[in-house]
Formats: structure tokens, C-alpha cells, sequence
């Protein structure tokens, strides 16, 4: 959930400073957008600004969106999910996992996902932490994403706004989940590129 990647973050800025570069500017889709928040966090104005594409606010949302979309509370409009579940019960009819598990179960299955991942993400969220970034943000999120919902990035541009960034930038085109530069590649390099240009 970004929680250890974005050391890895913090130490790839280092060594770019130490090589010399002045202009950093952190990318990050999904996962790798809340790593940029963890690590812009720690980085204040070491970075020159932030483009996050279908960011989340907390891991757990969004591990309890899945569940409910696979076990039958929320509906499955994800095709690559949808194919998964029907070759699973094509292959063995027992495995109707949507009807077999109740939702009271969704819980006790949330949980110890969360327990596996040896710390709680509610205490690393996104949302917790993304009014403290002081740098420009250029958050994006594709209409048609349905594993992380758009609101997602809303609720994250709004706290930046609220915070200490100088500048909030959003851009809501129609795409899936981290697939923006796929439906939208020209507008995608121009936005980008004219967001560094600005920070």
C-alpha cells in the first residue's frame, strides 16, 4: 500500500540530489501515487511537485471495495475481474465464492488481510498526511475506474487544497483504472509536461 515502497522513493530523490539534479518531480500511479505522497511527506520541498494518477486515500478502502465487488455486495463492472471469477467457476462450480460467502465475512476476510500486511494502513493513509505536502499537486483520475473510485481523488485534492500545497491541479478524463496515458496519451505528455513546466 506504499507504506515500505516509498522508502524507496525518498532514496531515489537523494541520490538524484546528490547527483545534481535541482528539479525533481515525483510520478506515481495507483500504489505508486501513495508511495509519492509517504515520501513527499517526508521530502517537503526537496521536490518540486507531485502527478499522481488514481491515487487512493487509504489501502483499506480499497481492499474492502474488492471484497465487496467479489463476494457479491457491489457490482462487478471490471471485465478483467469479471473473466477471473468466471474461469475460476467454470473450472470448479464450487468455487461460487459470491454465493457462498456472506457478507459478515467480508469483514473477518478485511481483516486479516490487513493483519498480514504486519501494520495498519489506516495509520499510513494518503489522506492523512496530503495536506502536510507543500509542493504543487497535479492529481488525474480516469472516469471509468472501478477499482479505485474517483472519489477517491477528489477527497485527496480537496485536502491538499485545505493544506499546505501551493497549487492543486485535477484532471478527470474518461479511463480505467491506470490507464490514462493509454486512452489519452498526447493530452496526457502535454499535461505533464506543461505541470513541470509550471512548478
Amino acid at each position: 500500500m506504499g507504506v515500505e515502497e516509498h522508502k524507496d522513493v525518498v532514496n531515489a530523490v537523494k541520490i538524484a540530489k546528490n547527483n545534481g539534479c535541482e528539479k525533481i518531480v515525483i510520478v506515481g500511479t495507483s500504489q505508486g501515487a501513495a508511495s509519492a505522497m509517504l515520501a513527499a511527506e517526508k521530502l517537503g520541498d526537496e521536490i518540486s511537485g507531485l502527478v499522481l494518477e488514481n491515487p487512493f486515500c487509504c489501502g483499506s478502502e480499497v481492499v474492502r471495495h474488492s471484497l465487496e465487488k467479489a463476494f457479491g455486495r457491489a457490482p462487478i463492472d471490471d471485465p478483467i475481474m469479471r473473466r477471473s471469477l468466471q474461469k475460476a467457476t467454470d473450472a470448479n462450480p464450487l468455487l461460487h465464492a459470491r454465493a457462498l460467502i456472506p457478507y459478515p465475512f467480508i469483514h473477518l476476510i478485511h481483516t486479516l488481510a490487513l493483519n498480514r500486511m504486519g501494520y495498519s494502513p489506516e495509520e499510513h493513509s494518503p489522506i492523512n498526511i496530503v495536506d502536510k505536502i507543500p509542493v504543487p499537486i497535479f492529481f488525474m483520475h480516469g472516469t471509468e475506474d472501478t477499482f479505485v473510485p474517483m472519489s477517491h481523488t477528489q477527497r485527496l485534492a480537496r485536502a491538499a487544497e485545505s493544506g499546505a500545497s501551493t497549487r492543486v491541479t485535477e484532471w478527470y478524463p474518461p479511463a480505467g483504472h491506470s490507464l490514462l496515458y493509454n486512452a489519452h496519451s498526447v493530452e496526457f505528455v502535454n499535461r505533464v509536461t506543461a505541470f513541470y513546466n509550471a512548478v
